[in-house]
């Protein structure tokens, strides 16, 4: 008799890392964030958060099932004119607490 289970999940053999990051501080304390993924991916879970220069965390977003190879959206911060230098991270996972890829970056102001 076969083993089914329904809701075993299917093995991730895609390349589900991250090739770009970027984003650029906005007016109206917002942050412009595109991320960009590497074709052949498996639909990757996408967590996002700021820190500003004391490592507190200023925004948050996910993305579940990212279906897209990148992807523009905005952030909006939690404080007025945090202390800068404001880090842009970002994580790969299907599971909670089990990530596949981290990468992050330095935010600017927008000239």
């Amino acid at each position: 008799m076969e083993n089914s289970n329904p809701t075993a999940q299917e093995p991730h053999n895609g390349n589900n890392t991250i090739a770009g990051l970027e984003g650029v501080l906005k007016p109206e304390n917002k942050a412009r964030v595109t991320i960009r993924l590497n074709e052949g991916n498996d639909h990757p879970n996408l967590a996002f958060w700021l820190e500003d220069a004391n490592g507190a965390h200023i925004a948050r977003s996910f993305i579940i099932n990212c279906s897209e190879l990148q992807v523009d959206f905005t952030l909006h911060l939690r404080s007025v004119n945090p202390p800068l230098p404001i880090t842009l991270h970002c994580e790969t996972f299907f599971e909670d607490d089990q990530p596949i890829d981290h990468k992050e970056c330095t935010i600017e102001a927008s000239s």
